[in-house]
């Protein structure tokens, strides 16, 4: 009967360690989601600051300046279809910059947020606290974040370079237009 008694405690220290040690497996892998998750914020948030908007800026006071040019000097007296396009297209950059910007000041904001959730998560992981059956719903739920955050730049860069590589296009055509038009007009207010 003792050995029964010991081989029946013996069997349940050894479940008390398999189970200690599958909750130190979580752990590590819980853990080792949220370093990458802080990983890929941190090389988002490097993404960010290379790719400054100061030139977006540049591109948009640009584009208003040339419309403004067009504006003030422009009196057809028929409408040239090609031309109204290309002021359409022009137009249509300085719209698709200011509100793709909306874009880039979210992701500003949501990063700095999901790192401090990503940080009492790890916390909360690392000491134990918490519910720790929500820990797999937790870290998934942060994962869907930073994957929404990667997404919403991924798409502000390709919209931006889009729009970089039509105002270049564009840009010369359009502003040889309105100086063209602003000499012209300088022309009759001299005459």
């Amino acid at each position: 009967m003792r050995l029964g008694m010991k081989i029946y405690g013996a069997s349940l220290v050894l479940l008390g360690f398999l189970f200690v040690g599958c909750n130190d497996a979580e752990k590590e892998g819980y853990l080792a989601e949220i370093q990458a998750m802080e990983e890929k914020l941190d090389s988002l948030s490097v993404r960010i600051v290379e790719h400054d908007s100061d030139t977006l800026r540049g591109l948009t006071t640009t584009i208003n300046q040339v419309i403004g040019k067009v504006q003030k000097n422009y009196f057809p007296d028929s409408i040239d279809l090609e031309i109204a396009a290309r002021m359409n297209a022009y137009k249509g950059i300085r719209k698709s910059l200011e509100r793709n910007s909306g874009n880039l000041a979210k992701a500003k904001v949501a990063i700095p947020e999901i790192k401090e959730a990503l940080g009492n998560l790890k916390h909360d992981i690392e000491n134990g606290a918490g519910n720790r059956d929500q820990y797999a719903e937790n870290v998934a739920y942060e994962l869907g974040k930073v994957r929404q955050v990667e997404e919403l730049l991924t798409f502000y860069f390709s919209t931006r370079d889009e729009n970089v590589k039509t105002f270049e296009e564009i840009h010369p055509i359009v502003e040889a237009f309105a100086d063209e038009l602003e000499q012209k007009r300088q022309q009759e207010l001299n005459d």
